[in-house]
């Protein structure tokens, strides 16, 4: 049993190593990736490379899914965002899509995607400044003593003591700012499944919870509960960058592909989001690639500041005029 506990954990050390020598050699060739980090103090560049390669120990067989490039850039955009890889933070998975060309022929691709969890959220929103609680906790049956229906909230019973037994019936996110503003959000559990099977891709496919909505569906319901939470929290007229990063994560409406890392399978025709891959590479199909230079005029949003990719940059010029992020792409969309 040793021996076989010993050949396991090399057979691991080996994709670790091969992964990190990979994404190593990435980080030293790809201009792309170097004027990212250049734009950022030298603290956080050491920061974010100690960040990437924790990740890719704990996670090396489900890193060596995806290629280099393509999970880099989902690092950018991680951090880009005020997300980081620590500790549940956020994840990258590897998403395997099927992409149809021209001719309808299909070709099998493993994307790489950025997914927030739900402890980066709630971090993203007390680092904002605005909030003096942002959380949401399960519900259980036996606490609630009663119901407020003008505020659609439990009344809970301050005296009882959980065992880790109870039936969870529900979520309940809540909110203060600094000056007394108070927010809260309840759902019941079925709430959650309905957002799920709508939103999900995995679970609209499958008819039913899948994916990380069937293995982790506390986590889940904590994340959209908090970002429906978001939605009603106060704003401010002149946001900084900290706050700007907390609404545009709240404001964007992609849909949760989800965490933690695992691959998941999903048959569609890829989008224009995800035939836009970063940095010097672009995925045309599972065979073929063409070259994407950066442009190095500019490198963050011109509406709400926050650092984007060169695609991005490349994309929105041309799209919009100016440079936008995604969150400020869909808001024009909108308009």
């Amino acid at each position: 049993m040793a021996n076989e506990i010993k050949v396991a954990d090399t057979k691991a050390q080996q994709v670790s190593v091969k992964t990190n020598n990979s994404l190593t050699e990435f980080m030293t060739s790809s201009d792309s990736w170097q004027m990212f980090m250049n734009q950022l103090p030298a603290k956080t560049q050491s920061e974010i490379k100690f960040d990437v390669y924790a990740y890719v120990n704990k996670n090396a067989e489900t890193v060596a899914k995806m290629q280099p490039n393509d999970f880099m850039a989902r690092v950018v955009d991680c951090y880009s965002k005020g997300f980081t890889l620590k500790d549940g933070d956020a994840y990258i998975i590897p998403f395997n899509q099927t992409y149809k060309d021209k001719e309808g022929n299909e070709h099998k691709i493993v994307v790489a995607t950025f997914v927030e969890g739900y402890k980066g959220v709630v971090r993203l929103a007390l680092e904002s400044g605005l909030f003096k609680y942002f959380d949401c906790v399960p519900v259980i049956k036996e606490s609630i003593i009663s119901f407020d229906y003008r505020r659609n909230v439990p009344i809970f019973n301050n005296t009882y003591i959980p065992n880790g037994t109870e039936q969870v019936i529900g979520y309940l996110a809540f909110s203060e700012t600094h000056n007394g503003t108070i927010r809260e959000i309840y759902h019941p559990v079925e709430h959650f499944k309905k957002f799920a099977l709508k939103n999900s891709i995995q679970c609209r496919v499958a008819k039913k919870l899948a994916g990380v909505w069937l293995n982790d569906f506390d986590s889940m319901c904590k994340k959209t509960a908090l970002k429906e939470l978001g939605k009603v929290s106060p704003r401010v007229t002149n946001p900084n960058a900290q706050q700007s990063q907390f609404f545009n994560y709240i404001d964007n409406e992609e849909n949760d592909l989800l965490m933690p890392p695992e691959t998941y399978e999903n048959t569609a025709v890829m989008g224009e989001d995800l035939s836009n891959a970063p940095f010097e590479e672009q995925i045309v199909d599972s065979t073929k690639k063409s070259v994407k230079t950066p442009n190095t005029s500019e490198l963050k949003c011109s509406e709400c500041s926050t650092v984007i990719t060169a695609a991005v940059y490349d994309y929105s010029v041309e799209k919009y005029g100016k440079a936008l992020c995604y969150a400020c792409q869909k808001k024009h969309k909108k308009g």
